[in-house]
């Protein structure tokens, strides 16, 4: 995506675009801990050493291990949340029988985006170890930055089959991080323009196979659109099935509804991607 003259706080910065973010939010938390009460769940399973290293896994409905589980990764510009705000987002999946692993990491400025995508790839990891088959990842912001990039990476240099990654569902996914430079998000990330480079998957090689469903609210900024269609169109052309849909309505947060509205076009694509 070519970077031209515009405001990139106001196209990046979350808090700027939308006023009611904190009501939002309050309701992630309420719904997530009242998920959590209901749901067959496995909490703080630890990865690594770290506080903040570990996953929660909710558990399908009636599944019987034939769906494909999905590893759902939160957003918050890597400095922001835990994957405790999203527990109620595995709930449209559960209810179809998936298993859901959602993965906590350490946050910027204590360790880089790097580190985070390493914290990531070790989730990947133990994920292998419990199921022993192809897993779905997905992801919102951050995280579906994180999605669309673990559908390229190379599996077999973590000691895993090549293809345990065939589908990637990212939503409202940043590919391109040289427009944050400029922005005050970048303060706790400290991005200059060759680890920018480096961590967007827009500008790395693309995968010459799997699946990716790329996902975003209508109502995001001119960045998230254009970057949304620009990897659908990029990754397309190099033998990725990929598709991209608008939420009408919905913006860079209210979007994630989809994962929770069991009639939702969204939750049924992933569901589809998970074998249901």
């Amino acid at each position: 995506m070519e970077i031209e003259a515009v405001d990139y706080e106001t196209q990046i910065n979350i808090a700027l675009r939308i006023p009611d973010r904190e009501t939002v939010i309050e309701g992630w938390h309420r719904d997530a801990e009242a998920y959590r009460q209901e749901a067959r769940a496995e909490l703080g399973i630890p990865y690594g050493p770290g506080a903040r290293q570990y996953v929660d896994v909710f558990h399908g409905d009636g599944g019987g291990g034939s769906l494909a589980p999905v590893v759902l990764i939160h957003g918050g510009y890597w400095q922001r949340y835990d994957c405790r705000a999203f527990s109620h987002l595995a709930s449209g999946l559960n209810r179809h029988g998936v298993d859901v692993m959602m993965p906590n990491y350490t946050l910027a400025p204590e360790v880089r985006i790097e580190d985070i995508y390493r914290e990531m790839c070790t989730v990947m990891v133990r994920a292998y170890e419990r199921w022993r088959r192809p897993v779905v990842i997905a992801g919102h912001s951050a995280g579906g930055n994180f999605a669309a990039r673990m559908l390229a990476e190379d599996w077999t240099r973590h000691g895993l089959p090549g293809d345990f990654v065939r589908s990637a569902f990212s939503i409202s996914g940043i590919y391109d991080l040289r427009p944050v430079i400029g922005t005050t998000i970048n303060g706790a990330l400290k991005l200059d323009e060759a680890r920018a480079v480096a961590l967007s998957p827009l500008l790395q090689p693309a995968p010459d196979s799997g699946i990716l469903d790329v996902l975003v609210g209508a109502l995001e900024s001119e960045v998230y659109l254009a970057q949304a269609d620009e990897i659908v169109r990029a990754w397309g052309k190099s033998g990725v099935q990929a598709s991209g849909a608008q939420v009408a309505g919905a913006n860079h947060l209210t979007v994630l509804a989809q994962l929770t509205d069991p009639e939702s076009p969204g939750l049924r694509t992933l569901v589809a991607r998970a074998g249901g």
